[in-house]
C-alpha cells in the first residue's frame, strides 16, 4: 500500500475580509477525480484550494479504503456517486478535513451506502464550515465538528434516504458541537413506501459528546418531516440525550385488526378454560 497525493491549485485574489475570490477563468470545469473500481491506500492527501470531485463510475460496487484521508484547504469537495452499485468508504484511522469550507458526502440523486472511519475531525480556523450528508450509513468512533479555535461549529445536513430498525443511520460516535448550533436532519428523500410501524433510530451519540441538551428535548435538531406528514404517516421524533428516534404510530386499521385478534384470542381460550 502506498500513499496517494492530489494536488491542484488556483490563483485567487484576496479580499479585505480575508477570503479569497476566484477567476473563474482559473477553476471552469476542473477534472474529477474518478474511482474505476476498489481502491486501497495506505494514506490519501488532497490539497486542492477550491473544487475537488470524487467520483465514483459505473461499477457494480466500490470500496475506497485508507488508513487515513486528509483534505486540506479545500473550499468545495465532493464525494459523487454516478454508479447504480454500492459505494462504500472505509477509513481505519482518521478522516481529516483541514482548512476547508464545504464537505459533500453523496447527493440526492446518489447516496453513498456507507461510511465508516475512527474518527472525522475538523482542524484549523474556516471562516464558514459546511457539512452535506447523503450516506445510508454512518459509523464513527469519535466526530467533531468544531474548528480549532472552539469558534465555528459545522452547518451539519443529515439526508435520510433508506429507514431501517437495525440500529442508528449516523452513529458518530463521541461528538462535539457547539450548544447553539442545530444539526439538519431532511427526509425528502426518505423512501417510506410501506414503512411499518416501529422505532427507527436516526442518530447516536455516546454519553461522552458534548454540546447537546438532555433527554426530552428537540433543541439540538432542525427536522424536516414535510414528506412523511404528505404520505399521511403518523410519527413522531424522541431524544434521549444519545439516541434520536423516529417512532411510526400503527395505523387505525391496523391497531384495530390487533385488538380484534387479541379478543378472539381471549374468547378463545376462555372457551379451552
Amino acid at each position: 500500500e502506498s500513499n496517494v497525493i492530489f494536488n491542484r491549485y488556483c490563483l485567487g485574489d484576496l479580499q479585505p475580509d480575508g477570503s479569497v475570490t476566484f477567476n473563474d477563468e482559473n477553476i471552469k470545469n476542473p477534472d474529477p477525480i474518478v474511482f474505476n473500481s476498489d481502491f486501497t491506500v495506505a494514506n490519501m492527501f488532497a490539497r486542492i484550494n477550491h473544487y475537488v470531485d470524487f467520483q465514483f463510475a459505473a461499477a457494480e460496487s466500490i470500496t475506497l479504503t485508507a488508513k487515513e484521508i486528509n483534505l486540506n484547504s479545500i473550499t468545495n469537495a465532493h464525494f459523487t456517486k454516478t454508479t447504480a452499485g454500492e459505494v462504500n468508504i472505509h477509513v481505519d484511522g482518521r478522516f481529516l478535513w483541514v482548512g476547508g469550507n464545504n464537505l459533500y458526502l453523496g447527493s440526492s440523486t446518489g447516496f453513498i451506502d456507507s461510511f465508516y472511519a475512527d474518527a472525522i475531525d475538523v482542524m484549523g480556523n474556516p471562516k464558514t464550515l459546511l457539512f452535506d450528508f447523503y450516506v445510508n450509513k454512518i459509523d464513527c468512533a469519535s466526530t467533531s465538528f468544531v474548528s480549532d479555535n472552539g469558534t465555528i461549529s459545522a452547518t451539519v445536513n443529515l439526508h435520510i434516504n433508506k429507514l431501517s430498525a437495525d440500529g442508528p443511520i449516523f452513529n458518530f460516535g463521541t461528538t462535539t458541537k457547539l450548544k447553539d448550533n442545530v444539526i439538519n436532519i431532511d427526509f425528502s428523500s426518505a423512501d417510506v413506501e410501506g414503512l411499518s410501524a416501529g422505532e427507527y433510530e436516526i442518530l447516536f451519540v455516546d454519553s461522552w459528546s458534548e454540546g447537546f441538551a438532555e433527554g426530552g428535548s428537540l433543541t439540538d435538531f432542525n427536522i424536516n418531516d414535510d414528506l412523511l406528514n404528505a404520505m399521511g404517516i403518523e410519527h413522531n421524533f424522541t431524544w434521549d440525550g444519545e439516541n434520536l428516534v423516529l417512532n411510526v404510530v400503527p395505523e387505525p386499521a391496523d391497531v384495530a385488526a390487533f385488538l380484534g385478534f387479541a379478543v378472539l384470542a381471549f374468547a378463545f381460550i376462555r372457551r379451552r378454560k
